[in-house]
C-alpha cells in the first residue's frame, strides 16, 4: 500500500514539474529575444578576469541571430553571432568581429562558443553558462570562462 502512494505521489510531482518546464520553455521562447546584459568570467590568462557583457538577439522559429558587445577598461569589442534554441538551452557562436579597439594592441578579442541556460530568478530572466574560444588575431584557445546575462521581466 505504501509503494502505490508513493508511486501516486512521485507521479503527481513528476507531472508538476513537467508542466512548469513546459510553461517555461513557453516564456523562453517568447521573452529571448532582446537585450541581455551583464558579465563574462574568463580564468586566467586574458585581459582581465571580468569583462562587461552584452548581447543582443533576434529569434526566429528555433533560429538565433544578433551580436553581442564586450567591453574591459576602456576597450570595447563588437561580434555578431548565431545559434539554435533547444528548449531552455541556447547554442551561440560568435562568427566575427564587426567592430574593434584592439588594433593597436598586442591582444585579440575571442570569438566564443556559448552553451547557455534560461531561467528565472529574483524577478530576472536570466541566461547562464559556460564559454569557450579561440583569438580572433592569433587563432589560439582562450581561457574559457562563465557568462551571466540578466533581463527584466515585464511586470503588469
Amino acid at each position: 500500500m505504501r509503494l502505490v502512494i508513493l508511486l501516486g505521489v512521485f507521479c503527481f510531482i513528476s507531472l508538476g514539474l513537467s508542466a512548469q518546464l513546459s510553461e517555461l520553455e513557453q516564456v523562453a521562447a517568447h521573452e529571448l529575444k532582446g537585450k541581455w546584459v551583464g558579465k563574462l568570467t574568463q580564468e586566467s590568462g586574458g585581459i582581465a578576469s571580468e569583462y562587461s557583457f552584452e548581447m543582443f538577439i533576434t529569434i526566429e522559429e528555433n533560429k538565433i541571430s544578433g551580436y553581442s558587445t564586450i567591453e574591459v577598461n576602456g576597450l570595447k569589442g563588437k561580434l555578431s553571432l548565431n545559434g539554435t534554441v533547444d528548449g531552455l538551452h541556447l547554442h551561440l557562436q560568435e562568427l566575427k568581429l564587426t567592430s574593434k579597439d584592439l588594433a593597436a594592441r598586442e591582444a585579440s578579442w575571442c570569438i566564443k562558443i556559448m552553451e547557455l541556460n534560461f531561467g528565472f530568478k529574483r524577478g530576472k530572466f536570466r541566461l547562464e553558462g559556460p564559454w569557450k574560444g579561440r583569438s580572433n588575431k592569433f587563432k589560439s584557445k582562450c581561457s574559457p570562462g562563465k557568462i551571466y546575462l540578466k533581463k527584466e521581466a515585464i511586470r503588469a
